[in-house]
Protein backbone atom coordinates (compact mmCIF):
# COMPACT_ATOMS: atom_id res chain seq x y z
CA UNK A 1 0.00 0.00 0.00
CA UNK A 2 1.37 3.44 -0.99
CA UNK A 3 0.82 5.35 2.41
CA UNK A 4 2.06 8.65 0.97
CA UNK A 5 -0.92 8.86 -1.24
CA UNK A 6 -3.79 10.70 1.51
CA UNK A 7 -6.48 9.07 0.14
CA UNK A 8 -4.99 5.40 0.81
CA UNK A 9 -3.49 6.30 4.26
CA UNK A 10 -4.37 3.47 6.15
CA UNK A 11 -5.83 5.49 9.32
CA UNK A 12 -8.70 3.81 10.13
CA UNK A 13 -12.28 5.16 10.07
CA UNK A 14 -13.46 7.53 13.09
CA UNK A 15 -17.21 5.89 14.22
CA UNK A 16 -17.13 6.82 17.52
CA UNK A 17 -15.21 8.20 21.02
CA UNK A 18 -13.04 10.64 20.05
CA UNK A 19 -10.43 11.67 17.38
CA UNK A 20 -7.49 13.09 17.93
CA UNK A 21 -4.35 14.64 15.04
CA UNK A 22 -1.00 15.84 16.49
CA UNK A 23 1.04 16.61 12.85
CA UNK A 24 4.19 18.08 12.98
CA UNK A 25 6.42 19.21 10.48
CA UNK A 26 9.91 20.29 9.88
CA UNK A 27 11.16 22.08 5.95
CA UNK A 28 14.68 21.55 4.35
CA UNK A 29 16.82 23.79 1.82
CA UNK A 30 16.66 20.84 -0.52
CA UNK A 31 15.03 17.52 -0.84
CA UNK A 32 18.38 15.73 -0.62
CA UNK A 33 18.54 16.78 3.49
CA UNK A 34 15.38 16.19 3.42
CA UNK A 35 15.48 12.31 2.23
CA UNK A 36 18.65 12.20 4.91
CA UNK A 37 16.52 13.32 8.01
CA UNK A 38 13.81 11.23 6.29
CA UNK A 39 16.24 8.24 7.61
CA UNK A 40 16.83 9.46 10.65
CA UNK A 41 13.37 10.35 11.61
CA UNK A 42 12.16 6.68 10.75
CA UNK A 43 15.18 5.43 13.07
CA UNK A 44 13.72 7.48 15.56
CA UNK A 45 9.95 6.23 15.24
CA UNK A 46 10.88 2.68 15.08
CA UNK A 47 13.22 2.72 18.08
CA UNK A 48 10.36 2.29 20.76
CA UNK A 49 12.61 1.52 23.63
CA UNK A 50 14.81 5.36 23.33
CA UNK A 51 11.59 7.60 22.54
CA UNK A 52 11.30 8.59 26.34
CA UNK A 53 15.07 9.30 25.72
CA UNK A 54 14.85 11.27 22.56
CA UNK A 55 12.19 13.64 24.03
CA UNK A 56 12.70 15.79 26.93
CA UNK A 57 10.05 15.93 29.04
CA UNK A 58 8.22 13.18 27.70
CA UNK A 59 6.37 11.43 31.09
CA UNK A 60 5.47 7.95 29.70
CA UNK A 61 8.09 5.68 29.25
CA UNK A 62 8.04 2.80 25.90
CA UNK A 63 9.45 -0.86 25.80
CA UNK A 64 8.87 -2.62 22.73
CA UNK A 65 8.24 -6.50 23.98
CA UNK A 66 7.36 -10.36 22.14
CA UNK A 67 4.38 -11.82 23.46
CA UNK A 68 6.36 -13.52 26.31
CA UNK A 69 7.03 -10.17 28.03
CA UNK A 70 10.44 -10.15 26.69
CA UNK A 71 11.83 -6.46 25.85
CA UNK A 72 13.11 -6.96 22.49
CA UNK A 73 16.20 -4.89 20.51
CA UNK A 74 15.18 -4.28 17.16
CA UNK A 75 12.45 -2.63 14.91
CA UNK A 76 9.04 -3.17 15.82
CA UNK A 77 6.69 -6.17 14.04
CA UNK A 78 2.95 -7.13 13.64
CA UNK A 79 1.90 -8.63 16.88
CA UNK A 80 4.96 -7.06 18.95
CA UNK A 81 3.65 -5.65 22.08
CA UNK A 82 4.33 -1.96 23.89
CA UNK A 83 4.42 -1.80 27.70
CA UNK A 84 3.53 1.56 28.69
CA UNK A 85 4.29 3.11 31.93
CA UNK A 86 2.53 6.49 32.58
CA UNK A 87 3.11 8.34 36.07
CA UNK A 88 0.45 7.55 38.53
CA UNK A 89 -1.44 4.18 39.04
CA UNK A 90 -1.05 1.67 36.84
CA UNK A 91 -3.41 -0.66 35.79
CA UNK A 92 -3.90 -3.19 37.93
CA UNK A 93 -4.79 -5.95 34.37
CA UNK A 94 -1.33 -4.81 33.07
CA UNK A 95 0.42 -5.08 36.50
CA UNK A 96 0.76 -1.45 36.61
CA UNK A 97 0.76 -0.91 32.80
CA UNK A 98 -0.80 -0.21 29.97
CA UNK A 99 -0.44 -2.16 26.55
CA UNK A 100 -0.57 -1.87 23.05
CA UNK A 101 -0.29 -4.10 20.19
CA UNK A 102 1.46 -3.58 17.19
CA UNK A 103 -1.41 -4.28 14.28
CA UNK A 104 0.49 -2.70 11.20
CA UNK A 105 4.24 -1.38 9.99
CA UNK A 106 4.25 -0.20 6.58
CA UNK A 107 6.65 1.71 4.73
CA UNK A 108 6.50 3.25 0.99
CA UNK A 109 8.92 2.00 -1.81
CA UNK A 110 11.75 5.28 -1.60
CA UNK A 111 11.33 8.00 -4.63
CA UNK A 112 12.98 11.33 -5.40
CA UNK A 113 9.35 12.83 -3.96
CA UNK A 114 7.70 10.99 -1.56
CA UNK A 115 8.87 8.49 1.53
CA UNK A 116 6.50 7.16 4.39
CA UNK A 117 6.79 4.72 7.52
CA UNK A 118 3.99 3.85 9.31
CA UNK A 119 3.12 2.39 12.53
CA UNK A 120 -0.73 1.41 13.87
CA UNK A 121 -1.36 -0.10 17.97
CA UNK A 122 -4.61 -1.04 19.43
CA UNK A 123 -5.11 -1.22 23.60
CA UNK A 124 -4.46 -5.19 24.02
CA UNK A 125 -3.89 -7.35 27.30
CA UNK A 126 -0.87 -7.59 28.79
CA UNK A 127 0.71 -11.11 27.16
CA UNK A 128 2.42 -12.45 30.04
CA UNK A 129 -0.66 -12.77 31.81
CA UNK A 130 -4.22 -12.00 30.24
CA UNK A 131 -6.55 -10.78 32.62
CA UNK A 132 -8.69 -8.87 29.89
CA UNK A 133 -7.55 -5.01 27.86
CA UNK A 134 -5.32 -3.59 30.21
CA UNK A 135 -5.04 0.25 28.61
CA UNK A 136 -7.51 3.15 29.39
CA UNK A 137 -8.91 3.39 25.78
CA UNK A 138 -11.46 0.80 24.49
CA UNK A 139 -9.79 -2.26 22.04
CA UNK A 140 -11.38 -0.52 19.23
CA UNK A 141 -9.62 2.80 19.52
CA UNK A 142 -6.28 2.81 17.20
CA UNK A 143 -3.29 5.12 16.68
CA UNK A 144 -1.50 5.63 13.82
CA UNK A 145 2.46 7.01 13.95
CA UNK A 146 3.34 8.19 10.29
CA UNK A 147 6.06 9.60 9.08
CA UNK A 148 6.16 11.37 5.47
CA UNK A 149 8.72 13.00 3.88
CA UNK A 150 7.09 14.94 0.67
CA UNK A 151 10.02 16.81 -1.52
CA UNK A 152 11.53 19.15 1.02
CA UNK A 153 8.82 18.67 4.40
CA UNK A 154 8.69 16.36 6.74
CA UNK A 155 5.93 15.48 8.66
CA UNK A 156 5.11 13.28 11.38
CA UNK A 157 1.62 12.80 12.82
CA UNK A 158 -0.10 10.69 15.99
CA UNK A 159 -3.95 9.99 14.74
CA UNK A 160 -5.96 8.53 17.38
CA UNK A 161 -9.41 7.22 16.16
CA UNK A 162 -12.32 5.73 18.11
CA UNK A 163 -10.95 6.91 21.78
CA UNK A 164 -13.36 5.89 24.36
CA UNK A 165 -12.95 5.08 27.98
CA UNK A 166 -11.96 1.08 28.60
CA UNK A 167 -14.35 -0.82 31.08
CA UNK A 168 -12.02 -2.93 33.11
CA UNK A 169 -13.21 -6.46 34.92
CA UNK A 170 -12.22 -4.26 38.11
CA UNK A 171 -14.06 -1.27 38.99
CA UNK A 172 -11.06 0.43 40.12
CA UNK A 173 -9.28 -0.05 36.82
CA UNK A 174 -12.48 1.06 35.41
CA UNK A 175 -12.47 4.43 37.44
CA UNK A 176 -8.31 5.15 37.03
CA UNK A 177 -9.42 4.14 33.05
CA UNK A 178 -11.77 7.41 33.59
CA UNK A 179 -9.49 9.55 34.82
CA UNK A 180 -6.64 9.07 32.76
CA UNK A 181 -8.85 8.79 29.78
CA UNK A 182 -10.45 12.39 30.77
CA UNK A 183 -7.02 13.87 31.05
CA UNK A 184 -6.62 12.64 27.89
CA UNK A 185 -9.31 14.69 25.83
CA UNK A 186 -8.45 17.51 28.25
CA UNK A 187 -5.01 18.10 26.73
CA UNK A 188 -2.73 15.57 28.21
CA UNK A 189 -2.25 13.15 25.87
CA UNK A 190 -1.65 16.10 22.81
CA UNK A 191 1.12 17.48 25.11
CA UNK A 192 3.31 14.32 25.07
CA UNK A 193 2.59 13.36 21.37
CA UNK A 194 3.44 16.79 20.16
CA UNK A 195 7.10 16.45 22.22
CA UNK A 196 7.12 13.12 20.48
CA UNK A 197 6.84 14.30 17.26
CA UNK A 198 8.96 16.68 17.24
CA UNK A 199 11.57 14.51 18.72
CA UNK A 200 11.42 12.11 15.91
CA UNK A 201 11.83 14.93 13.43
CA UNK A 202 14.98 16.02 14.79
CA UNK A 203 13.76 19.67 16.96
CA UNK A 204 13.77 20.18 20.88
CA UNK A 205 11.57 21.71 22.92
CA UNK A 206 12.56 25.28 22.38
CA UNK A 207 11.49 24.63 18.20
CA UNK A 208 15.36 24.36 17.31
CA UNK A 209 16.75 21.72 15.17
CA UNK A 210 19.20 19.37 16.81
CA UNK A 211 19.82 17.36 14.32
Amino acid sequence: MAVTDQEQVPIPRQEEGRQSDIVEQRSFATAQLAREAFLLARNRLLDINYWGRISAGLSADFSLLDETGNKLERAPLPKDFIRIDLPGPGSLAGHGYDWVQIEAVEESEADTRRQAVLLRVRPSQDPSLPEGPAHFFDPRASSTFLLERTGQVLRAGIHGRNEQTAVAAKKIDTLRNTVVSELAALGAAAIQWKKLANAILGIDDAGNAVV
